[in-house]
């Protein structure tokens, strides 16, 4: 049983996962991609990484092998009011202007945040407009948070974080907007868990904007955790997606 990955393993890998994945691993990471396809290993059941590569190569990918894979090749690592910049920008120019230019029309407002992993960054966005929109109660709000990942979805669903998800978030945000269900694990509240719905969606296959993943007519698109795995040419379709 070999636990040992050759270089040329490597390389059929790296382009098996980048052609099939759309994710980039160059040479220079490819300890990364080494250490967290060996986890990938343990859960398909292979206690030989060789053959488990020449078997996981020797045929595309279905959507769940590939969303497996993408849960040990992808860091889902975030918190709650990552990058505060953003909320304020939110707060004081965004969102006023969204405000303004919707002031005569139908009062709704449609947020995706793609690549949404445990979902603390859509629910940032909602409990913002919580605070940042006045008369919110009379406006149509959707949050779409979509993931390659069914584990970070079914982890955003639950709404329910431990204290590594608050480090570095201001305090208010834990007291006022969840609440303890047992020691360090805290459940947002559900006004502002209504305002999000989740969804699978693969930024490098499926297409948007679309009626059918729910993509179009979108006003404000997150996408800060995901562009990061493609290459120059990924990076570009996926962006001109967006438009």
């Amino acid at each position: 049983m070999s636990s040992i990955i050759t270089y040329n393993d490597l390389h059929k890998l790296s382009l098996f996962v980048e052609h099939n994945m759309a994710l980039h691993f160059p040479e220079k990471r490819w300890n990364d991609l080494e250490r967290n396809i060996k986890k990938a290993a343990n859960e398909f059941g292979y206690s030989d990484i060789t053959d488990f590569i020449d078997n996981i190569t020797a045929s595309p990918l279905s959507q769940v092998d590939a969303e497996i894979l993408a849960s040990h090749l992808t860091i889902n690592e975030t918190f709650f009011w990552r990058e505060p910049k953003t909320f304020e920008a939110l707060e004081r120019v965004i969102i006023p202007e969204l405000l303004k230019r919707k002031k005569y029309s139908k009062k709704s407002i449609r947020i995706w945040s793609a690549g949404c992993s445990g979902g603390e960054e859509p629910y940032s966005i909602a409990i913002a407009l919580k605070r940042f929109v006045p008369d919110i109660k009379n406006w149509d709000i959707e949050i779409l948070a979509t993931d390659i990942s069914p584990l970070m979805l079914k982890k955003a669903e639950s709404g329910v974080y431990g204290k590594w998800s608050f480090r570095g978030t201001p305090s208010w945000l834990k007291q006022s907007y969840f609440s303890e269900v047992s020691p360090n694990k805290f459940k947002i509240n559900t006004d502002i868990k209504k305002m999000v719905s989740f969804d699978f969606l693969n930024l490098a296959d499926n297409k948007y904007p679309s009626l059918i993943n729910n993509t179009n007519a979108i006003d404000i698109i997150y996408c800060r955790n995901v562009l990061m795995y493609f290459n120059q040419e990924r990076f570009k379709k996926v962006v001109k997606g967006f438009y």
